[in-house]
This record gives C-alpha cells, structure tokens and sequence, in this order.
C-alpha cells in the first residue's frame, strides 16, 4: 500500500515537473488553462507556474514523508526479524 501511493505521488511529480518545463518554455502571450476541481480556468503564464511550484513542492514534501515511513518501517521489520531468528535460536530452532 505504501509503496503504491510512493510510486502514485513520484508519477505525479514527474508530470508536474514536465508541465512545468512545457509552461517555462513559452513563448509570448499563450493561452493557458489550469484544472480547478472538473472546470478549466484560464490562466497567464506566471499563475500557471506559481501554482506548479506549489504543487511541486507540496508532491515533494510528501514523497519524502512517504520515504522516511518506508525507511522506519523496513527498519522495524528487520529488528523483529532478527528478534524473531534469536528467539528461536534460543529455543533450539533453526531459522530459515
């Protein structure tokens, strides 16, 4: 699940940062749209990048929250497997 909605927040990253890179790449007075909800809202260039660099930022701060759980809970499962393989060694077990 959590590796799921990683990979779903680093997908969407990835299209913000190219939508950012296709708007910083106009030219002129362009016409452009932003979704708002299900409408389309028109928008001037330097709008449409402010609001990609806050949902770029916002996509980052989560994708590196999601990140740090990923890493302390790969941390606590290999603590309660090595607790886990001592127990039963202790037991007479073997461990596979």
């Amino acid at each position: 699940m959590l590796v799921g909605q990683k990979s779903q927040i680093e997908l969407s990253l990835r299209d913000v940062d190219h939508a950012l890179e296709a708007v910083e790449a106009t030219t002129g007075d362009v016409v452009l749209y932003q979704t708002v909800g299900n409408i389309l809202i028109k928008s001037n260039k330097n709008e449409t990048i402010e609001s990609l660099k806050k949902k770029e930022e916002s996509l980052d701060l989560r994708l590196k929250t999601f990140t740090r759980q990923e890493e302390r809970i790969q941390k606590r499962f290999a603590e309660q497997q090595e607790k886990l393989k001592e127990a039963l060694d202790t037991a007479g077990l073997t461990a596979q």
